[in-house]
């Protein structure tokens, strides 16, 4: 039986920060309860297993990542380009928070459990989707106004946005630095995407 006032929203707020720090196999059930203030029976009301917690925790960590894309991605008073620097550097500055800790939950679960847990491995890999269409979208708008080269598909561009960021949100956790992630916005953003590279 749930606790009174112990909600979904309180479980989810408490536990999820141990995801990205240890991943899924290092974020015991016992720790996350003890971390929240929580007893077995608040966890059990909400969460069928650890492995529902953790989609759980992806759903809403899509979802708010979502809604930082959308407001710069999508943001028709500003030009394409300029919402591909802007929505980067936001995430700059979300990482920056972490002390360039902790990088992609996403990227840090996929690596883990892509081999051993089809539930998450295919949940992660639907976000991957949308967020791979969200920059899809944004730059084929930039080639619509002469902004962003024509001569690779969109949806390419976008993959290769997606598989950079990712390989220097690596880098940013080894180095403990914004480096790698500024390296990343030079010569992607400034010279691979446009019409004329520079």
């Amino acid at each position: 039986m749930c606790r009174p006032g112990v909600t979904i929203d309180e479980e989810v707020s408490t536990g999820e920060p141990r995801l990205p720090r240890v991943g899924f196999t290092g974020a015991g059930l016992q720790e996350i309860i003890d971390e929240g203030d929580l007893v077995n029976g608040d966890f059990y009301c909400h969460f069928a297993s650890k492995e529902s917690f953790a989609l759980e925790v992806i759903d809403r960590y899509t979802a708010k990542f979502g809604t930082i894309a959308a407001r710069h991605l999508g943001n028709a008073a500003t030009t394409p380009l300029a919402r591909l620097h802007s929505y980067f550097g936001e995430l700059i500055t979300t990482n920056g928070e972490t002390s360039w800790s902790e990088g992609c939950l996403l990227a840090t679960l996929g690596q883990e459990v892509s081999g051993r847990n089809d539930a998450l491995r295919t949940k992660i890999d639907l976000a991957f989707h949308r967020w791979r269409s969200a920059l899809t979208d944004c730059l084929l708008e930039g080639q619509k106004v002469g902004e962003i080269r024509k001569d690779i598909p969109a949806e390419t561009l976008a993959d290769v946005c997606l598989n950079a960021w990712e390989g220097a949100l690596l880098r940013m956790r080894l180095a403990r630095s914004r480096d790698p992630l500024d390296r990343f916005v030079e010569p992607i953003l400034g010279r691979m995407l446009l019409t004329t590279p520079a």
